[in-house]
């Protein structure tokens, strides 16, 4: 006789009409499946009726404060690993440019290159400080005084959150709920 559907629907709520009568037959004439009925009620009853212990005094605050350094840990060694792969992916990016302009170029054309590139950026640095020199010297005429004072106090009051937030954060740290 085949035990399998009668053994799940013993352990299945809800069943069908169909499938409730078939398992009550079924029951009736198998004691291995009543057998099993009859366990799994006498193991729920004891589940029902069993007293909940109590856990041992400071469980709570031995757990939590494990917890918080279990979660500490595990943010920490993200953060190593976050590291580790932006450095790795940083040293193969850079070897495989340094390979492929060394298999490309000279070694002095790319010194040449180097050298062009960084005074080329310190030259636009200098014509952006220059712009910016220009435009300070033709805006104080053209904005009234009082929206200087509100331009200043904003980027003041800017600065300050910024800096109050800075120490809070080193402070106290950043909690996550």
């Amino acid at each position: 006789m085949s035990h399998q559907p009668f053994e799940n629907w013993i352990f299945t709520n809800g069943l069908t009409l169909e499938q409730h009568k078939a398992l009550y037959e079924h029951l009736q004439s198998c004691e291995r499946c009543k057998n099993l009925q009859n366990r799994l009620h006498s193991m729920e009853n004891q589940m029902r009726t069993a007293a909940i212990i109590a856990p041992p005094a400071g469980f709570n605050q031995r757990w939590r404060a494990s917890f918080a350094e279990r979660l500490e840990r595990q943010q920490r060694q993200q953060v190593r690993r976050l590291f580790l792969l932006l450095a790795a992916a940083i040293l193969i990016s850079f070897a495989i440019t340094a390979a492929t302009l060394l298999v490309s170029s000279s070694v002095e054309a790319l010194l040449f290159s180097s050298v062009k590139t960084v005074l080329s950026t310190l030259m636009s640095f200098n014509q952006f400080l220059l712009f910016l020199l220009t435009l300070v010297r033709m805006l104080p005429p053209a904005i009234p005084i009082a929206l200087w004072i509100l331009l200043t106090s904003g980027v003041a009051l800017a600065a300050v959150v910024w800096l109050v937030s800075l120490w809070r954060i080193s402070t106290q740290g950043v909690y996550i709920q």
